[in-house]
């Protein structure tokens, strides 16, 4: 829990999807943010799974 970012949800008709990103340092304005992981939900299904890229 030493890490800090945010996440993203996306959401359409066929799927909705949740991309986490890491801050490299919440202190500075200049820092970076990086993809860390992403997870879906298919529409009509109650199954969520790891989705293999950020929704671009």
């Amino acid at each position: 829990m030493d890490g800090h970012g945010y996440g993203v949800l996306d959401g359409t008709a066929a799927r909705s999807q949740m991309d986490y990103y890491a801050v490299s340092d919440k202190t500075r304005q200049d820092a970076t943010a990086a993809w860390v992981r992403s997870y879906r939900a298919l529409n009509a299904t109650q199954k969520v799974e790891r989705a293999d890229a950020p929704v671009r």
